[in-house]
């Protein structure tokens, strides 16, 4: 049995991180959504993310396969009203059976209940499986970047205010 749920801070750095790295060091780097601004818009968000950080912290939601974690969706706040999707996945062997859809919509209510308006996810262009799942949830594209350090990125956002 699968079952979806948040996972604590403790699970993140002992099973989460280690994956993390092992992944996304493969050909998909972790993005860090901070490459892709200019200088001035940085500061002025990290100003906004400290704010928000003390009220709301990093959510983490995964899919349990009994105790073992086998998939996740990292998030946090980006601005006052926005929150961001830093990090995903599922786990190839527990792929294609709808388990990215289910913590996509846990993230998308747990966001909701936090009071954020909008949702904003990074992807690299060639990420079609999350890019399409997303598009087909209600993101919208809203932007193309460029970015020398992991390639080009197609920008997301979801109004939660629809």
């Amino acid at each position: 049995m699968i079952s979806i749920r948040e996972f604590t801070a403790k699970e993140h750095e002992e099973y989460v991180k280690p994956l993390i790295k092992a992944y996304f060091s493969q050909g998909f780097p972790h993005f860090d959504p901070d490459l892709i601004y200019d200088e001035k818009t940085k500061d002025i968000i990290a100003d906004r993310r400290q704010l928000v950080e003390k009220f709301t912290p990093w959510t983490r939601i995964a899919a349990y396969k009994d105790d073992q974690i086998i998939g996740w969706s990292i998030g946090k706040p980006y601005a006052e009203d926005t929150f961001v999707m830093a990090n995903s996945l599922v786990l190839p062997q527990y792929r294609r059976q709808g388990l990215y859809l289910r913590l996509l919509e846990e993230t998308v209510k747990k966001a909701k209940a936090l009071g954020f308006k909008k949702i904003l996810s990074h992807h690299l262009a060639v990420n079609n499986g999350i890019i399409i799942a997303k598009l087909q949830a209600g993101f919208e594209i809203s932007g193309v970047k460029v970015s020398d350090e992991i390639g080009i990125l197609i920008n997301l956002v979801l109004d939660l205010q629809k």
